[in-house]
């Protein structure tokens, strides 16, 4: 979790400049377009449970983020929405951002489904600064969403962009190396690359990550003026 600085509003970033990335992009967004016709119907994201209202965050997201009721909150990268539809069955106020079209009408014809305060909105992630408008309590990402990411850098000034003065930024992350050590036990992430051995092993080498300073998003984080919270 990393805090805000007590800061002035912030102008939008400059948007960057990666024409470079391009290709990267369409070719990934292709591959997410795929993703958000056929993910809907698979067990790991429950949409049952979502429809009943009985769907849960992940327990390391539930216990470290703390109740959300009555906060503005921002998803990036937020896929179809079902970590997003939570968090606003929660009582946040949400707004998302996907730049895959058809993750972003699924997202939408759910929130409409379910009657929920969520907002979803379609283009870049290193867009949203001048896509949405708002700041917010938490910036919320989570469970694959780096490994796709061309310029960390600019996602940490993106994601600061967004954070009002004493908020939060909360990511819960693994890396795909960890499915070296994966095992035979039940997957019980939400990203079914990991399971629960390989997922421990991501979070402790994460956490040590941050105390020691030599992972990229941290020092990202912190290039972009946050703090880090206790819980580091």
């Amino acid at each position: 979790m990393m805090k805000s600085p007590s800061k002035p509003p912030r102008s939008a970033p400059e948007c960057p400049d990666l024409a470079w990335a391009r290709p990267y992009f369409d070719q990934n967004q292709a591959k997410w377009q795929e993703l958000a016709r056929v993910n809907p119907r698979s067990p790991e994201y429950n949409l049952a449970g979502l429809r009943a209202g009985t769907s849960r965050l992940h327990a390391i997201e539930a216990s470290e983020l703390g109740p959300v009721d009555g906060l503005d909150v921002l998803h990036l990268q937020c896929h179809f929405g079902v970590d997003s539809l939570i968090l606003a069955q929660h009582g946040a106020r949400v707004t998302a951002l996907d730049f895959a079209p058809r993750a972003i009408a699924t997202a939408r014809a759910l929130a409409g489904e379910l009657g929920l305060d969520a907002r979803f909105v379609e283009g870049n992630l290193y867009d949203a600064p001048t896509l949405i408008a708002d700041r917010f309590d938490l910036v919320f990402v989570s469970w694959g969403a780096l490994i796709w990411l061309p310029d960390i850098v600019e996602w940490a000034r993106v994601v600061a962009h967004f954070v009002r003065p004493g908020g939060r930024f909360y990511l819960a992350e693994g890396h795909p190396a960890a499915a070296i050590i994966d095992d035979e036990q039940p997957r019980e992430l939400p990203w079914p690359m990991i399971s629960s051995t390989a997922r421990c092993h991501a979070r402790l080498t994460a956490r040590k990550a941050m105390s020691l300073g030599p992972s990229p998003w941290p020092s990202a984080a912190a290039m972009s003026g946050f703090t880090r919270s206790a819980m580091w």
